[in-house]
Protein backbone atom coordinates (compact mmCIF):
# COMPACT_ATOMS: atom_id res chain seq x y z
CA UNK A 1 0.00 0.00 0.00
CA UNK A 2 2.87 2.38 0.81
CA UNK A 3 4.43 1.70 -2.62
CA UNK A 4 1.16 2.56 -4.35
CA UNK A 5 0.90 5.86 -2.50
CA UNK A 6 4.55 6.62 -3.22
CA UNK A 7 4.12 5.89 -6.95
CA UNK A 8 0.98 8.05 -7.12
CA UNK A 9 2.81 10.90 -5.39
CA UNK A 10 5.78 10.67 -7.78
CA UNK A 11 3.45 10.69 -10.81
CA UNK A 12 1.55 13.72 -9.53
CA UNK A 13 4.77 15.64 -8.90
CA UNK A 14 6.07 14.68 -12.36
CA UNK A 15 2.87 15.82 -14.08
CA UNK A 16 2.87 19.08 -12.13
CA UNK A 17 6.47 19.77 -13.16
CA UNK A 18 5.62 19.13 -16.81
CA UNK A 19 2.80 21.67 -16.67
CA UNK A 20 5.07 24.34 -15.19
CA UNK A 21 7.62 23.74 -17.96
CA UNK A 22 4.93 24.08 -20.62
CA UNK A 23 3.68 27.34 -19.12
CA UNK A 24 7.19 28.80 -19.17
CA UNK A 25 7.68 27.82 -22.81
CA UNK A 26 4.32 29.37 -23.72
CA UNK A 27 5.25 32.71 -22.15
CA UNK A 28 8.56 32.74 -24.05
CA UNK A 29 6.70 32.23 -27.33
CA UNK A 30 4.40 35.18 -26.58
CA UNK A 31 7.41 37.46 -26.09
CA UNK A 32 8.74 36.49 -29.54
CA UNK A 33 5.54 37.80 -31.15
CA UNK A 34 6.83 41.35 -30.65
CA UNK A 35 10.07 40.68 -32.53
CA UNK A 36 8.48 39.71 -35.84
CA UNK A 37 9.34 41.72 -38.93
CA UNK A 38 6.87 44.28 -40.18
CA UNK A 39 5.96 44.23 -43.86
CA UNK A 40 4.91 47.55 -45.40
CA UNK A 41 3.66 48.34 -48.90
CA UNK A 42 4.44 51.43 -50.94
CA UNK A 43 2.98 52.43 -54.32
CA UNK A 44 5.29 53.30 -57.25
CA UNK A 45 4.67 54.53 -60.80
CA UNK A 46 7.55 52.41 -62.14
CA UNK A 47 9.20 49.18 -60.94
CA UNK A 48 10.13 49.63 -57.23
CA UNK A 49 13.79 49.76 -56.11
CA UNK A 50 15.36 46.86 -54.22
CA UNK A 51 16.03 49.16 -51.21
CA UNK A 52 13.63 51.88 -50.08
CA UNK A 53 13.82 53.88 -46.83
CA UNK A 54 16.35 51.36 -45.48
CA UNK A 55 14.04 48.40 -46.11
CA UNK A 56 14.47 45.46 -48.51
CA UNK A 57 12.03 44.62 -51.30
CA UNK A 58 10.42 41.19 -50.84
CA UNK A 59 7.47 41.21 -53.26
CA UNK A 60 6.17 43.24 -56.21
CA UNK A 61 2.54 43.45 -57.35
CA UNK A 62 1.45 44.93 -60.68
CA UNK A 63 -1.60 47.16 -60.24
CA UNK A 64 -3.37 49.59 -62.52
CA UNK A 65 -1.31 52.75 -62.69
CA UNK A 66 1.97 51.22 -61.51
CA UNK A 67 3.41 48.78 -58.98
CA UNK A 68 3.15 48.05 -55.27
CA UNK A 69 6.39 47.15 -53.51
CA UNK A 70 6.31 45.12 -50.30
CA UNK A 71 9.24 45.86 -47.99
CA UNK A 72 10.68 44.35 -44.79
Amino acid sequence: MKKLILVAFVLLVGIGGAQVGYAQTDSIMENNAYTRAQIKKYPFNSYPPSKYLGMTLVKVDKVSGGYVGWYV
